[in-house]
């Protein structure tokens, strides 16, 4: 097992396997982290969902705004729950820890987010999200 410790002290226990998708927590046995607990939750529960498989390729590009169509089923649930202004955070949270497979889908919900849409209408959605990442970071402090 490998625990993995939120900024605000909260564990979470997650399985070797479960911890191979993440290049930098492969090896380790605790890891603490400056992440808050919702999000390090959101990251536990993508790998606990992936049982150390690596996901299918995510179809490039999306065809589709649903992302049951752009992904498994089960990782289109997983993604589709997550509110919004978590998204950012999730994305480079999980960039930071080289999970691949949960940036690459969070950065696709982002996109079909802003599929479809006009210039202002993806500026307003972007800006929405970027809020939403600060909000967290205050929050955090």
């Amino acid at each position: 097992m490998v625990s993995i410790f939120s900024a605000d002290g909260k564990e979470f226990k997650i399985s070797r396997e479960e911890a191979q998708l993440s290049l930098v927590w492969k090896d380790e046995k605790d890891v603490k982290t400056e992440t808050d607990s919702v999000t390090l939750g959101y990251i536990v529960d993508f790998l606990a969902l992936q049982k150390g498989v690596r996901p299918p390729v995510i179809k490039n590009p999306l065809i589709s705004t649903k992302m049951s169509d752009n992904t498994t089923k089960e990782n289109a649930d997983f993604i589709d729950r997550i509110p919004e202004i978590f998204l950012f955070k999730l994305s480079t949270t999980s960039m930071e820890f080289i999970i691949s497979s949960l940036g690459k889908l969070s950065c696709a919900k982002i996109g079909t987010l802003l599929m479809n849409k006009t210039n202002e209408e993806k500026q307003e959605i972007l800006d929405r999200l970027e809020k939403g990442e600060k909000e967290i970071e205050i929050s955090e402090k």
